[in-house]
């Protein structure tokens, strides 16, 4: 017949495994914020670029929008006629 072995065997054993988890999730929570820090770097990049697109997008567009806003709105401006003032010399 086998004996079981102590309590004190048992409860070491089972701390020692408790200590492996604890220790793997430690370790898998260290790549996964590698991972993620990655993926943030990508993410802000992606943001910055869309965020110049978008500024030079809107620099080249706003001339176009405020020369047409203005010919609707100006009644436009005709130099004067300069004949007469050469034909009266």
């Amino acid at each position: 017949m086998e004996s079981t072995p102590p309590i004190t065997e048992r409860i070491g054993s089972l701390l020692r495994a408790i200590l492996r988890y604890v220790e793997a999730r430690g370790e898998l929570l260290q790549i996964e914020a590698r991972e993620a820090g990655s993926r943030s770097v990508v993410l802000l990049i992606a943001i910055s670029i869309m965020i110049a697109a978008f500024v030079l997008a809107w620099f080249l567009a706003m001339p176009a929008v405020v020369c047409s806003f203005a010919d609707l709105l100006v009644e436009p401006y005709v130099l004067p006629d300069p004949s007469p003032v050469i034909a009266g010399v």
